[in-house]
Formats: C-alpha cells, structure tokens, sequence
C-alpha cells in the first residue's frame, strides 16, 4: 500500500516539475502512468530485484525506469545516470521527497563514466529506456556490465531491424542477446519487449569509444 502511494507520489512531482522543466512527455495522468510507471515496472515480471543489489539506469532523464523501480524495490540500490545536469538535479530531489534513499544520481556522460573505476563493469544489471538505437546502446551499457551481468533495453516489440544492426557490435563487445521478453501496455497503449543481454567477455579499455563516437559512428 505505501508504495502504491509512492508511485501516485511521483506522478503528483512529475506533473509539478513538468510545469518548469520538461522531464517526461505524456498527454495527461493515464498516459503517464500507464506509458511510463507501469512499463518501467515491467521489469519486475522478469528479475527480482533483492537486497545489496546495484542497479544502473542508463539516460535516465525524468527518472524511468529509476524512480518506479526503486519504490518498489526499496533495499536495491538505484543509481541513475543522464548528461543533463537538470534533470539529475529535479529527480533527486523528487527522490529525496519520496523518501527514497535507495537512489543516487550521477550528471555525466556515459563515454566519460564508463572508464571511472568506481562505475567500470561494476554492476550486474544495467537497464535503459528509450536512450538510443541497440548498437549504440550496447556500447554505451558496457563499460558498466560485470562480467556474466545483465543488460536490458526496454524497445518497442518491432526491435528486429535494430537487432540485426546489432550484431557487430554485440561480438566486439562480448555480449549475448538471451532474447526477448515481450509484453502489451493497458489500454492498448503500445507493445513492447525487454531485450536481454548477458555480458560473456570483459571489455576492451578502448570501449566505449569517446564522447559522440558511439552515437556518430556506432559499430
């Protein structure tokens, strides 16, 4: 029951915030919770998040996957990293308001903190939603998967063209595509897949590539 008042916690602050700083982009309070809050919790239909567990969300922006996933998750730490040092700075806050302490947010690129030792391959589950096309967004995600860790990109269910671009960049980078796990929105609001991904090899040092590479030229 608390977290169920969590969540309509953090679509009261997302709404507020969305007035001066546009965090999340829906048409009204169904959309957002159903677009957004409910299909970031389509995670846990996959992985039971426990406690001491560390969790990276990747591109995070207005706080999703975080934010949901850490209400309902409360003894896994959440770590959610974005570029925009505004939006970090909003969901902090609206984290801090929740209570939650489980959550920590980092403003940086993903190409520079992927090489800083206290974040490189130092998580077993690393998710991202709605951050770039799959070659890019495995680059991106590697620098953060431990070796035989876990990499899920939430896609849209026609994922199969961004799939097969994928290939090269999933052998260079060591990972193992598991396959999906697909599922529809209420109120017919879409289809979409989790896409698993297992890291089976440790990360060459020159990955990810620098800043803009990966997005500019992905492999």
């Amino acid at each position: 029951m608390q977290q169920e008042f969590q969540l309509v916690a953090l679509m009261d602050a997302i709404e507020k915030w969305n007035e001066k700083l546009n965090l999340v982009s829906f048409k009204n309070r169904k959309e957002l919770d159903i677009k957004h809050v409910r299909d970031s919790l389509a995670l846990l239909n996959v992985f039971e998040l426990v406690k001491g567990q560390r969790v990276l969300d990747l591109g995070a922006g207005g706080g999703f996957p975080g934010l949901p996933l850490a209400i309902m998750a409360p003894e896994t730490e959440f770590v959610l990293v974005d570029s925009t040092t505004k939006k970090m700075l909003a969901v902090q806050e609206i984290a801090n308001e929740l209570g939650l302490e489980n959550v920590k947010t980092v403003a940086e690129r993903i190409e520079t903190l992927a090489h800083d030792d206290r974040y490189r391959e130092a998580y077993g589950l690393v998710v991202a939603r709605a951050l770039a096309p799959l070659p890019t967004l495995l680059e991106y995600a590697a620098g953060f998967v431990c070796l035989h860790g876990m990499f899920v990109a939430y896609k849209s269910a026609d994922f199969e063209a961004e799939l097969e671009d994928a290939g090269n960049a999933m052998e260079k980078l060591g990972f193992e595509f598991m396959g999906p796990v697909d599922y529809a929105l209420d109120e017919d609001m879409g289809a979409h897949s989790l896409l698993i991904f297992e890291k089976t090899e440790a990360l060459d040092d020159k990955y990810p590539r620098k800043t803009g590479t990966p997005k500019k030229r992905p492999l």
